[in-house]
């Protein structure tokens, strides 16, 4: 029998702070492990093994689905100034503003480049969540917030991936605080990289370019949205001052063509540096934890859904009060079983989560001997032939040469 959270094993913890949030002893906290991850530490002296921690862990009582009817439609926001700045459809902002005066709790990029949750009624904090980050954030006491906003009779709206949705709501439930108010959002995931990780490429691309970075956007809409658009789809840009000590934001330069500023595209598709949890996730499913799903809706140029999907185009999943918020937004389309099918058949995280790379030990073995440049050029596709075949790759996207842009591009990325 477990005591504590911290027999939990690493390939099961998903570091969503549910334990340490309904500890009211103070005696856990968190902290990144050698991988950067951040897990649960247990303060011996202080846990006098109430098994609170334990009752609440998703590791521990892992996801069985929701019940209720799951219903799927594509959304278009219908502001173009948020479409543009959204990863895909908008969703995200059309929801959080369609609750009355919310607090809404999601996901940012601070100052320093640290993925981190935050909950805020700040407009600015609120479209800084805006947009896919592709890195597990930092949840810091969010979930205390959350639960002292309700408690107050505040209106909350949570975004954050299925199983840091499922710590926040077994938090609830054994803090005994009502989720009237709360609306959740989750995604349909492909698996999280950490922190850690992301400042490694943060520390290459400033060391590489003698720079200081502002920002890092993991999607670009610039070359277009859609699957004719796929490798375009995820074009990175880093964004830095163009100085080597400090951050001049009126003088800032974006870098979307070098090899160094799309080196995060293998980072996290060659699955090598996703949590361990992400291999063995049991959210795979269409019945999540949140009132509603997002993603990408892949493949609706193959449907007949008439919205004008190259601006982006958001596929959500409605269950229980989600369903109402979903038909309460503009530009939402009900999906019939044909369309529900081809968005279900580029969706395959909703049946399967990723597959552990062979080489993963390998990978962080090596990392902790010899370092990030070491396995960026050993796992990642980086140094002198990929940053040639970056040029090459640049010059035929110049020249519009799709099929010569997206052959190079296979040899480039994952």
């Amino acid at each position: 029998m477990i005591k504590n959270v911290a027999e939990v094993k690493r390939e099961t913890c998903f570091g969503c702070t549910a334990c340490m949030a309904i500890c009211k002893l103070g005696a856990i906290h968190m902290q990144a492990d050698a991988e950067g991850f951040m897990v649960p530490a247990v303060d011996e002296e202080k846990c006098v093994n109430c098994s609170a921690c334990t009752k609440v862990c998703p590791a521990l009582h892992p996801w069985k689905g929701r019940e209720g009817e799951n219903k799927f439609y594509a959304f278009q926001h219908e502001d173009d100034t948020v479409l543009v700045k959204s990863t895909s459809g908008g969703a995200f902002s059309a929801i959080a503003s369609s609750v009355d005066d919310p607090y809404v709790c999601g996901c940012v990029m601070d100052e320093k480049l640290y993925v981190r949750h935050i909950v805020s009624q700040a407009e600015e904090d609120i479209a800084a969540m805006r947009g896919s980050k592709y890195v597990q954030s930092d949840m810091g006491n969010v979930l205390r917030e959350i639960g002292e906003k309700l408690s107050a009779g505040k209106n909350v709206v949570f975004s954050g991936t299925s199983c840091q949705t499922h710590g926040l709501l077994n938090y609830l439930a054994a803090a005994k605080i009502s989720t009237e108010n709360l609306i959740t959002m989750d995604l349909i995931c492909h698996g999280v990289p950490s922190n850690l990780m992301h400042k490694e490429y943060v520390k290459n691309y400033e060391k590489s370019k003698g720079v200081k970075g502002v920002k890092h956007y993991f999607r670009s809409k610039r070359q277009g949205w859609g699957l004719r658009f796929m490798l375009k789809n995820y074009e990175q840009l880093f964004v830095h001052s163009g100085h080597k000590q400090t951050v001049v934001h009126s003088c800032v330069v974006a870098d979307r063509t070098s090899l160094e500023s799309q080196l995060w595209l293998n980072i996290f598709f060659s699955d090598l540096c996703l949590r361990e949890a992400c291999y063995n996730c049991p959210y795979c499913t269409d019945s999540k934890p949140a009132d509603i799903t997002l993603a990408d809706f892949w493949g609706i140029e193959e449907t007949d859904v008439d919205l004008d999907f190259p601006k982006g185009c958001s596929l959500l999943i409605g269950r229980g009060e989600g369903i109402n918020i979903v038909k309460k937004l503009i530009k939402f389309r009900a999906l019939d079983k044909k369309q529900e099918s081809v968005a279900r058949n580029y969706q395959i995280h909703l049946n399967r989560p990723i597959k552990r790379p062979a080489k993963r030990d390998d990978f962080w073995e090596d990392y902790h001997k010899h370092g990030f440049d070491f396995v960026a050029r050993k796992y990642l596709r980086y140094g002198k032939r990929y940053s040639l075949l970056m040029l090459l790759y640049n010059l035929a996207n110049l020249l519009k040469n799709k099929r010569l842009a997206q052959k190079i591009g296979g040899w480039l990325f994952y």
